[in-house]
């Protein structure tokens, strides 16, 4: 263990200092992830003005709180997507990876926490401009902050995981964007990226606690505009911890037995 972690910490910053390079590149990135949250932000403080100042019990404060903590949940949630897989298997790139020392996982894993730790130097200043310029209701409870990095740590690792998991699917068909799509179609809908998970249906509230599209974007910004008890965070934690490991499991046994079909496809 000590040895991995002293391989990740090279690692990873090596990719920093790369990434960290491409200065104008990451700006750029960042501000194209900023605009959508607030053209839902506009959408939905409109309506709650128009409904007397709240809607489904989210004031137009907690709405401005929930899009500007949307912005930085938004850039750590980010993993590397199964249509990455299918191309590394259609074009033969992953057969190189099987030859480095480590798993493919590590390197990529590496990768993102480099782009997570990049990304969030550049998103400060414009997540300050934003509660400067809105005003949000945001938590300043230390506990409730420090509870909130914890799970914006898990819900990167735990969605991670999850898609790495999803990727393995190329081993026994290299055409999934199907099935990739309808994936990713659900969990913008049930994670809370849209629309405050308030904001749904009651039985598709329901549906959403029980998967784990929720655990990895909703519940963080839940716990950082004070949505949530502190009992719930620490359950909603647990829940985190447990969809990680149960990922990690079924990506555990998809690779082994995926790795065995391996064949590439293209040159």
């Amino acid at each position: 263990m000590q040895q991995l972690f002293s391989v990740y910490t090279k690692m990873t910053t090596t990719s920093t200092q790369v990434m960290l390079q491409y200065r104008l590149t990451n700006l750029f990135w960042l501000l194209g992830m900023v605009f959508e949250p607030l053209i839902y932000l506009v959408m939905w403080r409109t309506v709650a003005s128009q409904q007397g100042g709240s809607v489904a019990g989210y004031s137009i404060a907690s709405l401005t709180g929930y899009y500007i903590a949307w912005t930085l949940v938004r850039q750590w949630n980010i993993a590397l997507t199964p249509f990455g897989f299918e191309q590394r298997v259609r074009q033969g790139q992953l057969t190189p990876l099987l030859l480095r020392p480590l798993h493919p996982f590590h390197y990529d894993l590496a990768d993102f926490i480099a782009l997570r730790i990049v990304g969030t130097l550049y998103w400060i200043p414009i997540g300050v401009g934003l509660v400067w310029f809105l005003h949000p209701q945001l938590s300043g409870d230390p506990l409730v902050i420090g509870l909130f990095c914890v799970s914006l740590v898990l819900s990167f690792l735990m969605r991670f995981v999850l898609v790495y998991a999803l990727g393995m699917a190329v081993f026994w068909t290299t055409r999934v964007s199907a099935l990739f799509n309808l994936y990713f179609a659900v969990e913008t809908i049930l994670s809370g990226r849209l629309v405050p998970q308030a904001l749904l249906p009651a039985w598709t509230q329901t549906i959403a606690n029980f998967l784990p599209f929720r655990w990895s974007f909703g519940f963080p910004i839940e716990i950082i505009i004070g949505k949530l008890s502190l009992s719930q965070i620490l359950t909603g934690i647990g829940i985190q911890c447990a969809w990680g490991l149960g990922a990690a499991v079924v990506f555990g046994w998809l690779w082994r037995a995926g790795i065995k079909r391996y064949s590439a496809v293209g040159a």
